[in-house]
């Protein structure tokens, strides 16, 4: 075979490889899209010894929260990763909730400034209280992601996933560009933190 036939060749292949690669990562992203998109039912009997928010997305995350805290699905709640410079009545007066259950049940966690950062501070929350099961409270598209870092670092707790649809909605994934930039994006970051778990 002659030097520019041989190069045709490798460049084929190369070809096909890529186009492989690229096909399989639609897949999968297809997939994880499929996983996280809405509707999502939370039956009556789900309870929990306690409830955390991980915050972000936008306010429906806390309101959701409020509402299981509400039902007494948990016996108190921590709101993870809330913005340093905004003060626990701010937090009252934005999420609409009722004061009175903010004064008996509701802690708010500041330390946090990423997903791993709520991991961490869920982790300590839950050592200074001695819980045994949780429900975790976030974004549909961002529960697989939170769920590696929190079961990483609370390996004998009982996790039970809430799923929020916010603004970024996996369900609008190819009729909304917000949702697909988002859950595109998610996906990756749940791809490149699986991958770091699995490193260590």
């Amino acid at each position: 075979m002659s030097p520019p036939a041989r190069r045709r060749q490798r460049w084929f292949k190369k070809r096909w490889v890529f186009a492989g690669l690229f096909v399989a990562l639609a897949f999968d992203f297809l997939a994880f899209r499929d996983m996280v998109a809405g509707p999502h039912t939370v039956s009556p009997e789900t309870r929990a010894d306690a409830i955390v928010v991980l915050t972000g997305g936008s306010g429906l995350r806390i309101a959701a929260g409020l509402d299981l805290l509400a039902e007494s699905r948990g016996a108190r709640m921590l709101i993870s990763g809330a913005n340093p410079d905004i003060s626990p009545d701010e937090v009252v007066d934005r999420t609409g909730g009722n004061p009175a259950l903010y004064d008996c049940c509701v802690d708010i966690g500041y330390q946090a400034g990423s997903t791993l950062g709520n991991a961490l501070e869920t982790a300590a929350w839950v050592e200074d209280h001695a819980y045994d099961s949780l429900l975790i409270v976030t974004s549909d598209y961002h529960m697989p992601r939170a769920l590696l870092h929190l079961r990483a670092n609370l390996a004998d707790i009982e996790l039970v996933p809430v799923p929020v649809t916010t603004r970024i909605d996996p369900s609008r994934t190819f009729s909304d560009p917000a949702s697909f930039r988002g859950t595109l994006v998610e996906w990756v970051k749940w791809r490149v933190t699986g991958l770091g778990h699995a490193l260590t």
